[in-house]
């Protein structure tokens, strides 16, 4: 079973949301490109600038994590996480963004994101 994940980022609103999209496109490359994909994804861990986390985020590519992941639905998976709650709902793509419509101000251009571009998210 995956650890419990600690969140403080973004509105509890939108937690259970961008599990349910995340853990969908994960499980979607996964089918279609199985271990390619996880090995992708294991080398996002080196990115990491603390040892530890490194060695964390590596661990946690267990058979067992893996299996659930492949055998689960998205809402179980982000649910055992503590993302979602038992039948909540995404919200619909128009409360993604708080306050969205004319006077959205784009994304900034980060670096950092840019580095990640090729890991199938």
């Amino acid at each position: 079973m995956p650890p419990e994940t600690s969140f403080k980022l973004l509105s509890k609103d939108l937690l259970c949301t961008l599990c349910l999209k995340i853990i969908g496109n994960y499980k979607k490359e996964y089918d279609e490109h199985g271990n390619t994909f996880i090995e992708k994804l294991k080398k996002t861990c080196n990115e990491y600038p603390n040892k530890l986390e490194a060695k964390r985020c590596l661990n946690g590519f267990t058979l067992e994590t893996l299996e659930f992941l492949k055998n689960k639905d998205e809402h179980e998976v982000c649910k055992s996480v503590k993302l979602c709650k038992t039948g909540e709902k995404p919200l619909p793509p128009e409360e993604y963004i708080e306050g969205s419509g004319e006077n959205i101000e784009p994304i900034p251009d980060n670096p950092l994101a840019r580095k990640y571009e090729g890991t199938f998210i």
